[in-house]
């Protein structure tokens, strides 16, 4: 499946691909290092999120994010720690699956 891509052509220095979409949805994180926590999403793009939590996951490692949704089975999405702060962590999603993508795009025009 082929992903849109939105072009920030604002000329700040970001790495971003894709622009991050405001939301403050709440969801659990599940990591290799920590067991399931409570957290929220802060903001999301086809490409990431930014996440708060009391428990972030080190840079590097590894969490299944978990969305319970009221219109459908719960989705799984899985995502690369690329910052973590005291009360945040910044993700990276890989693996995502068409429902997942879509889900993230119904999310995004939501918010």
């Amino acid at each position: 499946m082929v992903l849109p891509r939105d072009v920030d052509l604002s000329g700040v220095d970001d790495r971003r691909q894709h622009t991050r979409h405001k939301v403050k949805m709440a969801v659990s994180i599940r990591g290799t290092s920590v067991a399931l926590v409570s957290a929220y999403l802060e903001d999301v793009s086809l490409g990431g999120a930014r996440i708060s939590t009391d428990r972030p996951t080190p840079v590097g490692g590894t969490v299944d994010i978990l969305v319970m949704r009221e219109d459908g089975p719960p989705l799984s999405m899985r995502a690369r720690v690329q910052r973590s702060d005291p009360d945040s962590m910044g993700v990276q999603w890989f693996g995502l699956g068409e429902r997942e993508a879509l889900y993230l795009l119904t999310l995004m025009q939501q918010g």
